[in-house]
């Protein structure tokens, strides 16, 4: 596609925000009440059980050929897209008027060049060239978008699972501490204050657990899922327009068309 591609801000400065905010304040919340928890609030130990148990749980719950792509889908949550409406309406209105004058074979000399912006496209344009029916040229666009949405799919889903495997590990991490804890109560020599820090240390664990969830984890994969949306609609309407150029259909009346489409979805 000619999607505009570059840095997403939004997702890191989100980041930076709310686990910035989160953590930092917390930190200072607890350094005024208790400057010696101030200090302890950055635990090694949690940091490991829950980030290293949400990952393996995550190696245990997909293939090694989805793991793989795991660094690569965290890159396209960084990434920026745009499709711009005008710039697609434009090309597909051009393609439109090109094949009313000179007929649907005469597509062919466009196709290279369509393949760079929009491969997509040019893709169903050769179906069109080839002499397929309307039906096998939207099966097959079809069949193409489905699979591409169960392929996003499954980067979404490693990191919904990732946010709720990891509460259930800081609630692990929570229990070994309360276990620590109370083991040292049970000692003669044990000091009441520091058996009472250590409980509170031990619950560090949980909130770990659920920040990185509900601030890292889950925004991530709802974010996949966003982008995977609007990809699937820029395709659907690639679809529609494909279609329409078979049957060559006005294009006035396609570019009218094609804009209540973006209309429609910048209002949903």
């Amino acid at each position: 596609m000619s999607a505009k591609a570059g840095f997403n801000i939004a997702t890191a400065l989100g980041l930076f925000v709310s686990c910035g905010s989160i953590f930092g304040g917390g930190f200072l919340e607890f350094n005024e009440l208790n400057p010696d928890l101030g200090t302890e609030f950055l635990q090694l130990s949690a940091l490991l059980i829950i980030f290293g148990g949400t990952f393996g749980c995550t190696i245990i719950s997909v293939n090694m050929e989805h793991l793989k792509t795991l660094p690569k889908v965290l890159a396209i949550a960084f990434q920026h897209t745009y499709e711009d409406p005008k710039a697609l309406i434009n090309t597909i209105v051009k393609l439109a008027e090109f094949a009313r004058r000179e007929g649907v074979l005469a597509l062919e000399s466009k196709t290279a060049e369509l393949t760079e912006k929009y491969p997509f496209m040019a893709a169903g344009i050769r179906h069109v060239i080839d002499g397929s029916s309307t039906e096998v040229v939207k099966a097959a666009l079809n069949n193409e978008i489905a699979s591409m949405e169960e392929r996003h799919k499954m980067g979404a889903e490693m990191f919904n699972s990732m946010g709720g495997n990891s509460p259930t590990m800081g609630v692990i991490g929570t229990v070994m501490g309360l276990i620590a804890a109370l083991g040292k109560a049970g000692e003669s020599s044990g000091d009441p204050s520091a058996i009472v820090g250590a409980i509170a240390t031990a619950f560090i664990a949980t909130f770990y657990g659920v920040a990185a969830s509900n601030l890292v984890f889950l925004p991530i994969g709802a974010k996949l899922k966003m982008m995977t949306d609007e990809e699937v609609f820029i395709k659907n309407v690639m679809t529609e327009a494909i279609l329409a150029i078979q049957n060559g259909d006005n294009p006035r009346n396609i570019a009218a068309t094609l804009s209540v489409c973006f209309r429609k979805d910048l209002v949903k």
